[in-house]
């Protein structure tokens, strides 16, 4: 795998060490996803992550993520599995949606941007193959806003 689509995670900040488990932050999210099948989801969450996960063993895979600061894991419970989660990432600037449309497109990953116009944030969406929506959208100045009392999410 390629480096990280959210940027320099590796040196951007350094991690910290007061803690069993280091991440960049004091805190982080952490996100454990019900899937029928863990093997067919990991294919996709390296593309859209970037990295490899951590800790990979039968019915479980776990992705430490630095940038977002995010422990995600994929267990399996083929009964409880849903696959109508939505899920989103902020992100700073045009310049980095722009890179993880390119990596989830050369990944032959379908997707859709969305959110032109003088209103609206830009973003993208995906699906994960058990249909989670992940929507990955531009942080917005919500002061500028031409539509005071809009809601996004």
């Amino acid at each position: 795998m390629s480096t990280s689509i959210w940027g320099l995670a590796k040196t951007n900040p350094p991690p910290v060490a007061d803690g069993v488990v280091e991440f960049p932050t004091k805190t982080r999210f952490h996100i454990a996803l019900n899937v029928k099948q863990v093997s067919p989801m990991l294919a996709f969450y390296q593309v859209l992550f970037g990295v490899q996960p951590h800790t990979l063993r039968e019915g479980y895979a776990k992705f430490d993520l630095r940038e977002p600061p995010m422990n995600f894991s994929l267990n399996e419970v083929p009964k409880n599995a849903k696959g109508n989660g939505n899920f989103g990432i902020e992100v700073k600037d045009r310049k980095v949606l722009d890179a993880i449309g390119t990596r989830l497109q050369a990944a032959q990953l379908p997707w859709t941007h969305t959110g032109s116009g003088n209103n609206q944030v830009p973003e993208l969406q995906v699906k994960d193959p058990e249909g989670n929506t992940w929507r990955i959208f531009c942080a917005r100045d919500e002061s500028t806003s031409a539509t005071p009392g809009t809601q996004y999410h």
